[in-house]
């Protein structure tokens, strides 16, 4: 995995945000611990083989690991990693179910209540080109606008 995507390779891509390093997601949040930053790194590389880029949001909350597919391998997030149900070969220790994925909090985890982004309540439909959540008011993927 090249730690800099050629974004011209995916034009959705280019819409709302950035490409992102392996460093940038290593880093992504600085209050995180060194354990933090070395259990992001570890699934990154848990992840390599699939993974063709890495992708920042323009809103800067979450870096996806995306395959060549568009689809989301894994998210990271400030306060902890989230994958979707059935893209994770294999569940990270101290990871829980989390809607229809996996959550592994990181030491910044805070419970604010009801969240919402790139894995919206249960209820809410999965975008069929990205695999993202819809958006529950608009009905529009926040990834890709369909």
């Amino acid at each position: 995995m090249s730690d800099i995507p050629d974004a011209n390779s995916f034009p959705r891509e280019t819409r709302g945000g950035t490409p992102a390093t392996r460093g940038e997601a290593v880093n992504f949040n600085g209050r995180w611990t060194e354990h933090d930053r070395r259990v992001v790194s570890e699934e990154l590389d848990r992840i390599r083989d699939r993974t063709s880029y890495l992708w920042r949001t323009a809103s800067n909350s979450y870096i996806r690991a995306t395959d060549a597919g568009g689809r989301a391998l894994m998210y990271v997030e400030a306060g902890y990693l989230w994958w979707h149900d059935g893209r994770v070969e294999a569940i990270p220790a101290g990871a829980v179910a989390d809607g229809e994925g996996w959550l592994l909090p990181l030491s910044t985890r805070q419970e604010t209540g009801s969240r919402r982004g790139p894995h919206e309540e249960e209820s809410a439909p999965i975008c069929q080109t990205c695999f993202s959540y819809a958006l529950s008011k608009t009905g529009l993927c926040p990834n890709c606008d369909e």
